[in-house]
């Protein structure tokens, strides 16, 4: 062990009771590779704890974490439990309850208020603070899209007023037959006549038009203005 400290540059402290001396013939470890392979073979644990590895045989190891446990057990069972009611603003509150019963200790209970959407979690405070955390980190707003459309009726004249590009639709004749035959009606020549001769806008034949904004137009201020202005009306959402 004096060894392996002095050639990893680092402190290993045995326990008095670690006193045999070890032969060992290794090739292409490191100092780290071979202290566990001692440390294994002997039945020692090494406990690393403030910058140094403290070596003790692993039954002494193993009866002083079972002490530290039963200690902290008892410490948590007396410790006074307090009562925390927790707003949820985003998440269902019940939808919470099996994950936070995770960092409860074993006298904690949660349990929600569906009328106000609420955590109401009994532990003792470390744990209280626990429940805080994870429901900060779960009760998150989900990402949507949200599509919405208004029916507004303009006066031609303002059109423009709107900031709409309308000449995206360049193409005002059918160039090709319909698929179906059963459409083929309005493949004719007066469709296409009137077609090529109607207003985009004003005088729509049977066709859907659109247009184009830009990315960043607002175009819910433009209809307000429009509307306020009395030179449109709103007739549908």
């Amino acid at each position: 062990l004096s060894y392996l400290a002095e050639y990893g540059g680092v402190n290993i402290i045995p326990a008095p009771s670690v006193r045999d001396s070890v032969s060992l013939r290794l090739r292409d470890v490191t100092w780290r590779q071979a202290l566990d392979i001692i440390l294994n073979t002997y039945g020692l644990s090494g406990v690393e704890s403030d910058g140094f590895i403290k070596v003790v045989p692993t039954t002494r190891y193993m009866a002083n974490q079972a002490i530290q446990e039963k200690y902290l057990q008892e410490k948590r069972n007396i410790a006074r439990m307090q009562t925390k009611i927790i707003s949820i603003n985003n998440a269902t509150a019940k939808d919470l309850i099996k994950p936070l019963k995770a960092v409860l200790s074993e006298r904690g209970v949660v349990d929600t208020d569906d009328r106000t959407n609420s955590i109401i979690v009994k532990d003792i405070p470390e744990n209280l603070q626990k429940v805080e955390e994870m429901i900060g980190v779960l009760d998150k707003e989900t990402a949507q899209i949200r599509i919405s459309a208004q029916l507004l009726e303009v006066e031609s004249a303002y059109l423009s007023e709107l900031g709409i590009n309308w000449s995206a639709i360049s193409q005002k004749v059918v160039q090709h037959p319909p698929a179906d035959p059963g459409d083929s009606i309005l493949y004719t020549p007066e469709y296409q006549v009137a077609q090529a001769a109607a207003d985009l806008v004003r005088d729509p034949i049977g066709i859907f038009k659109y247009s184009t904004v830009e990315r960043d137009f607002n175009i819910s201020a433009a209809i307000s203005a429009i509307v306020s202005s009395s030179k449109g009306r709103i007739i549908g959402h």
